[in-house]
């Protein structure tokens, strides 16, 4: 889980997570009371999540999201950056098998459309189109439940990852129906996995 598992994060998860509550005094180092600043949701303690009683459990699992469909280009002085006016992409889509290569089942998606499907490698440089894959990139999950309240703690093998995305993957674990009260998502900022940011394109201010 690439160390997310640090007790700082799983005892703030499980005691912070998403919903919307009045808000709970404070009492400061002087014994007054501030009305400020709090949790949405609050666990134990709130509508929900009102017990954390019981025994702690905890699941994990792990799937594979390296990118299937690229297409590989010659990288003929092995800088590892493509020269569009000196390297030639091969158009052989998805598969990276072209017509007269063994095994090949015929055109598949973006074969031979004169359009270069890349999958531009994150840091280091512009212009950097994988062209092949040497380690899977895995997006790794625990859940941890204690009583009624539950938290989901996600790393992706990733250089990074907005908030915004984070939100649409909260999102989409409540509309399955997850019985989860916080997704927790960070990413493990590799770079040697595909530009997640629109940073690293084919050259500075473009990303594809």
């Amino acid at each position: 889980m690439h160390r997310i598992l640090a007790g700082a994060i799983l005892t703030l998860a499980l005691f912070a997570c998403s919903g919307g509550k009045d808000p709970v005094p404070d009492t400061g180092a002087e014994g007054a009371t501030d009305p400020g600043w709090r949790p949405d949701l609050v666990c134990p303690g709130d509508a929900g999540c009102a017990s954390n009683e019981g025994p702690i459990e905890a699941g994990a699992v792990a799937v594979d999201i390296t990118p299937q469909c690229f297409e590989q280009w010659e990288d003929t002085d092995g800088n590892g950056e493509w020269d569009r006016s000196a390297e030639a992409f091969l158009d052989c889509g998805c598969d990276q098998l072209c017509e007269g290569d063994d095994g090949w089942p015929g055109p598949d998606d973006g074969e031979g459309d004169g359009e270069f499907q890349a999958i531009w490698m994150a840091g280091f440089g512009n212009s950097r189109p994988a062209n092949g894959v040497h380690d899977p990139l895995w997006a790794r999950t625990v859940v941890v439940r204690s009583g009624e309240t539950s938290v989901a703690l996600v790393s992706l093998d990733l250089v990074g990852w907005f908030y915004d995305d984070a939100v649409a993957i909260r999102e989409r674990a409540a509309a399955l129906g997850a019985d989860v009260d916080l997704v927790v998502v960070q990413s493990s900022h590799q770079h040697e996995g595909p530009d997640t940011l629109g940073q690293w394109g084919q050259r500075v201010g473009r990303s594809a």
